[in-house]
């Protein structure tokens, strides 16, 4: 699980028990609407990079309270798919602003998930991406139309995410970040929003 929250407030957040409740309340919206479009962007970001509106996208989520605001994805691998695995997340997260690099050195190391779940995961977007090459499980009939054996798929498909698991555990992933560049994107905003709040 990846969480964030907004930092380099805690001046203004310290200061809100001196503030009217209307400024408060300003503030407060302000920093919700910024989750809000944080967790939309990410979402976007996620469903663009995959082209698979799946359980990363719908585990990407926000809160937002009295002076702070936060957004996360809960799925187990978000950070893998955020920073990267392997030779790929070194050379990414290296590019990344010290804050950053912290919060990708929290999800180093083993998801706490087993190869079998790992396998499961990856079978199950092969199915629903169906990117087993047809010629494997496809046959002609005498019509001239194509009949899928049912049988041969399984087998193909788990075939096919059994390569793809063991490229990853081999080779890694490349980073496909979504919260980081959605909050890069949203915060000048917030801040900007802030800044009329306190003129």
């Amino acid at each position: 699980m990846i969480r964030l929250k907004v930092t380099g407030l805690q001046a203004l957040t310290d200061k809100l028990n001196n503030i009217s409740s209307n400024v408060q309340d300003n503030v407060d919206r302000a920093l919700g609407d910024w989750a809000q479009r944080v967790e939309k962007e990410a979402k976007t970001l996620v469903q663009a990079q995959s082209g698979d509106n799946g359980n990363l996208a719908r585990s990407i989520s926000h809160e937002a309270g009295r002076g702070f605001a936060k957004v996360y994805a809960t799925a187990f691998y978000a950070a893998y798919i955020e920073f990267g695995t392997r030779k790929f997340a070194s050379a990414y997260v290296s590019t990344l602003p010290q804050e950053w690099q912290d919060i990708a050195k929290t999800h180093k190391g083993t998801t706490g998930k087993s190869a079998g779940d790992m396998f499961d995961n990856i079978l199950q977007w092969v199915i629903r991406k169906d990117i087993t090459p047809q010629g494997f499980y496809t046959k002609k009939t005498k019509s001239g139309k194509n009949r899928v054996n049912k049988s041969q798929k399984e087998i193909e498909d788990k075939a096919t995410a059994y390569v793809i698991m063991m490229s990853i555990l081999t080779n890694g992933i490349k980073a496909r970040p979504f919260l980081y560049p959605s909050v890069t994107n949203q915060t000048p905003k917030l801040f900007e929003d802030l800044k009329l709040i306190f003129r």
